[in-house]
């Protein structure tokens, strides 16, 4: 899916500061490179969130399984997603069967 100007940043006069502050400041030169890769998958993801927000949460979705699986075990991430699936379908089941109960009780016009 193409999008545009907001895929890439649109400001070569911002490119060509940078440019300039990176010959500069090798230390920033170095930071720079080193940061451009995951500035550019930021921004993307940003733009994601706008034009495909289903597809953006599927992803976000799966950052944090891996997340959570590098944090603490190998599936640690399925484990978390499936225990607050199950509770919100809980949750729901419960909340319905309280609507259900209040209306019993109290009958409004």
């Amino acid at each position: 899916m193409g999008c545009g100007l907001l895929c890439r940043w649109p400001m070569p006069e911002l490119n060509a500061i940078t440019g300039r502050l990176a010959q500069k400041f090798p230390e920033l030169n170095k930071f720079l490179q080193a940061s451009k890769e995951e500035v550019l998958a930021q921004w993307d993801a940003f733009v994601m969130l706008f034009t495909d927000p289903l597809q953006f949460l599927d992803n976000l979705k799966g950052e944090i399984k891996g997340l959570q699986d590098s944090l603490l075990w190998d599936g640690a991430g399925d484990t978390v997603f499936s225990f607050f699936i199950s509770a919100g379908k809980e949750i729901t089941e419960l909340w319905n069967s309280q609507e259900k109960l209040i209306d019993k009780v109290c009958v409004l016009p």
